[in-house]
């Protein structure tokens, strides 16, 4: 995965082993050096939007005072969370999308529009699977 890489949708459900937690908390440790990445958003168990630091603080987004510096946060959202979560994302943010069997056109559509300025500055990239690439 490229390191400008600031966004994950997981629409295609590739990340099975692990809960949204326990894969946030993973990504964000490969960041611990970089001073512009403090923090990494996702969903919890409750479907809360949640803000994990490097301290291993955890808080609801909107109370956190990442709510107004998501430019300092990785995003992670889960295939059920591609769809109808607005974040106001920096221009510049590069999002890989995951593919799946059974991935329709709609539902990739929709994960990728989570960047809302995607086109405008924001970009994507796809990781495809080995089943998927072979079919």
């Amino acid at each position: 995965m490229n390191t400008q890489t600031r966004v994950i949708l997981d629409v295609g459900a590739q990340v099975i082993d692990l809960t949204d937690l326990e894969f946030a908390k993973q990504w964000l440790a490969r960041y611990k050096n970089d001073d512009n990445t403090q923090a990494v958003i996702c969903f919890n168990d409750k479907d809360e939007i949640i803000v994990l630091d490097h301290a291993g603080k955890l808080e609801e987004l909107e109370t956190s005072p990442f709510a107004e510096h998501l430019d300092r946060c990785l995003v992670f959202l889960d295939e059920s969370h591609t769809r109808g979560t607005d974040l106001k994302l920096p221009p510049y943010y590069r999002a890989v999308v995951t593919l799946g069997a059974g991935l329709t056109k709609d539902r990739l559509v929709q994960a990728c529009m989570r960047m809302r300025k995607l086109g405008k500055g924001q970009s994507v990239e796809f990781c495809v699977p080995w089943e998927i690439k072979e079919k």
